[in-house]
């Protein structure tokens, strides 16, 4: 069992380890296990860069944890329609972590008025994010000069209360 809620300032640490486990763990054999190209990936995820997006009010930061609190999936949503993120511990990969943080995403942007979502997918999860509705978008591009990133999107449809 898990429980979602809004990332903080104090969560920033528990994050980066999230961030990079799930790169180096999850994602790191879709590309090759290759070293070089992880290590510049994760340079990228410092405690002090995770701060700084947590602090930006233009991004919905949640986060899963188990009920010890522990965090075990992030997922980022900004406020123009991009998902930044949906990441989650290896020991919690198909057991609904993601799903229910992409979902819990999806309704903020509802409730935020957007109409579609966009996001940049890694390799690794295209196949996530085509299970839940998402289509490719366009040709695949260079994310942070390190990873080959694949543009989707997906239409929003707001849902009247109790339906």
């Amino acid at each position: 069992m898990f429980f979602l809620r809004v990332a903080g300032p104090d969560d920033a640490e528990r994050m980066q380890e999230v961030w990079l486990r799930s790169i180096r763990e999850i994602c790191g054999p879709d590309y090759g296990n290759d070293q070089e190209l992880l290590d510049r990936w994760c340079s990228t995820k410092t405690v002090e860069r995770v701060r700084a997006l947590l602090a930006d009010r233009d991004i919905v930061w949640l986060i899963a944890t188990e009920a010890s609190g522990k965090i075990v999936g992030l997922g980022g949503l900004h406020r123009r329609g991009d998902i930044l993120a949906c990441y989650v511990l290896p020991e919690v990969l198909h057991r609904g972590v993601g799903k229910t943080l992409l979902l819990a995403l999806e309704r903020e942007a509802v409730g935020l008025g957007l109409k579609e979502l966009r996001l940049g997918s890694t390799a690794t999860a295209v196949p996530f994010y085509k299970r839940n509705g998402y289509c490719a978008d366009g040709e695949p591009f260079l994310f942070l000069d390190v990873i080959r990133a694949y543009p989707m999107r997906k239409a929003l449809v707001a849902h009247e209360p109790g339906s």
